[in-house]
Parts: structure tokens; sequence; C-alpha cells
């Protein structure tokens, strides 16, 4: 198949990166199944959608240096993990404010 998509309508361990635990999240199930696409499955690239409120500053961390890995974050900057990252691939990060 050339192209496919999947969704976590769980939400995801996005607060923790392959190093660190982060915020409630234990492991980093988002990061485990892209690197298991790329060598099981050999995907070659990926796009992680992250709605959440919160800043998936997990998977930031942990492809921060891969260009295979799109990451569209929308989250509240006012809240949890309050750390700004910074990717030298590109990234697209939508800070949201409420009125």
């Amino acid at each position: 198949k050339e192209r496919g998509w999947a969704i976590n309508v769980g939400g995801g361990f996005h607060h923790c990166s392959a190093e660190n635990g982060g915020g409630f999240c234990a492991y980093a199930d988002i990061s485990l199944c892209i690197h298991f696409a790329f060598v099981q499955l050999n995907i070659s690239r990926v796009m992680i959608i992250d709605l959440d409120a919160h800043q998936g500053n997990g998977h930031e961390i942990d492809f921060a240096d891969d260009n295979r890995v799109y990451i569209l974050d929308m989250y509240n900057p006012g809240i949890y993990p309050l750390v700004k990252l910074s990717a030298p691939t590109p990234r697209y990060f939508i800070p949201l404010f409420t009125l």
C-alpha cells in the first residue's frame, strides 16, 4: 500500500520521550509506534497531528532531528509543559489562546 493513516483516539502519551517520562505519561507510545513503522513496516515518513490542549513535548524531543517526521501541534502555551522546543527540521506549532 502506498499511503495509509492511523489514529489514536485515546490521546497517546505525548509528554513522554524515549529517555524520560513526563506529565502522567509512563511510556512513549507515539515514538515507539513510529520507530516500529520505520524499522518493521518500512515506512518512509510520518506526520503527527497533535490536537491535545498540551504541547506534545515528548515526541517533539524524540524526532527533533528526524526529517522523516512532520509534526503539526496545536496547543495552549499557557499550560503544562510550559517549554518551548525548537527543532531544526520543519515543524508547525500553533499556540492557541483562550479568550
